[in-house]
């Protein structure tokens, strides 16, 4: 069957469009639905707005439910979905016929069985400058990790199967960025463009993604499968053990033995080349590069001591060779001590190495969540690698 490029939402949901999406999401892992024209968006938002106030979900929990790279905030809806008034409720109806009609025939195909009606339904909008500092709960919290948020939020990953999002208003357009989960993943990656009263479906069991509309508001929700329920009495053995029923486990191809095992929560590395980030550093061995940069100007004039004809040169000796692997001037120079509470009498007598490690330590801990004023108290492993 072929994909349509996108369908048009009818007013009554057949049998027949319910397979067309379902052929979309077995095919490419998506499907795009232009739903009829909202003439009160706006208030539909106001609404939304007026039930639940947006906040944010803890750091830890925020990419499974936002997305990636999240630049908003959220209203969440469940509790208000049985009693919203009108307009609201009729987007939440409209949402949750469609996911009621798909969740059946797609449950059907990929052998699950759908809870009624959509999950964590919520309002998504932008965040403002300086609200997410307001609005974040920051990280969790032991007394939270002890009352099963962890789990909880395990058990709607492990749970979701399809995420329904509704784009109620996007003046300034958008897009869905649809990413494959694991090399197993036969679903291509793809980029959903988005405009106002839009719907799209997607297979958030194989897919992770990131929302990209700057001005624009959506409904979201999420369709979700029964879980049969297992209580864990315990386990009899060792890490041996394990490996002799499971096998040694891998990552990609290498076998990593069952031992202890560390959970690093946030790192900030320094190298040169401008990597001063997990992201650049993945990328400088992904490329396989040698971070190497030409002398900057202030270390020594290369046009002096370097010549790129050393066979014919004749003269004072000179270098061969104009590059090396070390940090711009402008990493070591801006060092912020005001910042830090440290006098510029004694900020111009610190070593680079030690403005650098003072940053990178404090950026590494506000990657995870902290501010200067929750950090306090706290007791936290922060371990710092140096390398000449």
């Amino acid at each position: 069957m072929l994909v349509a490029a996108e369908l048009s939402l009818p007013p009554v949901i057949s049998a027949e469009f319910s397979q067309s999406v379902c052929s979309a999401l077995r095919q490419q892992g998506y499907c795009k639905i232009r739903a009829p024209e909202l003439e009160q968006s706006e208030l539909v938002v106001e609404t939304a707005r007026k039930l639940a106030g947006a906040t944010l979900p803890h750091l830890e929990l925020e990419e499974g439910v936002l997305g990636r790279r999240s630049k908003c905030k959220a209203s969440f809806l469940d509790q208000h979905v049985d009693t919203a008034p009108e307009p609201l409720s009729g987007c939440l109806q409209r949402m949750n016929d469609l996911a009621l009609a798909v969740g059946q025939d797609f449950g059907q195909q990929m052998g699950f069985q759908a809870v009624s009606g959509l999950q964590q339904m919520l309002l998504r909008e932008p965040l403002q400058r300086g609200e997410r500092r307001h609005l974040s709960p920051g990280p969790l919290t032991e007394e939270e990790v002890d009352q099963g948020y962890v789990e909880q939020y395990l058990g709607f990953l492990q749970a979701r199967r399809l995420c329904f999002l509704y784009v109620l208003q996007a003046p300034k357009g958008g897009h869905l960025e649809l990413y494959p989960q694991g090399e197993s993943c036969s679903v291509p990656p793809a980029k959903v463009q988005l405009s106002s009263n839009t719907m799209v479906i997607f297979r958030h069991d194989q897919l992770t993604y990131t929302y990209a509309a700057a001005s624009g508001y959506a409904l979201q929700g999420w369709l979700v499968a029964l879980k049969e329920r297992y209580d864990l009495q315990g386990l009899d053995g060792d890490y041996r053990g394990m490996e002799e029923v499971y096998g040694m486990p891998s990552i990609q191809g290498q076998a990593v033995p069952m031992t202890d095992q560390v959970n690093i929560m946030s790192m900030s590395p320094m190298l040169p080349g401008r990597v001063s980030n997990s992201l650049n550093q993945h990328t400088m061995f992904s490329a396989q590069t040698d971070t190497f940069l030409e002398m900057p100007a202030l270390r020594w004039d290369v046009s002096v001591y370097y010549t790129d004809d050393p066979d014919n040169y004749i003269g004072p000796p000179k270098s061969y060779t104009k590059h090396a692997g070390l940090f711009p001037d402008d990493e070591i120079l801006g060092f912020d001590n005001q910042f830090f509470g440290i006098p510029d009498k004694d900020a111009a007598c610190w070593a680079p190495c030690l403005r650098l490690c003072l940053e990178k330590c404090y950026e590494s801990l506000q990657l995870h969540g902290y501010t200067k004023e929750t950090v306090k108290g706290q007791s936290i492993a922060l371990y710092n690698g140096r390398s000449t």
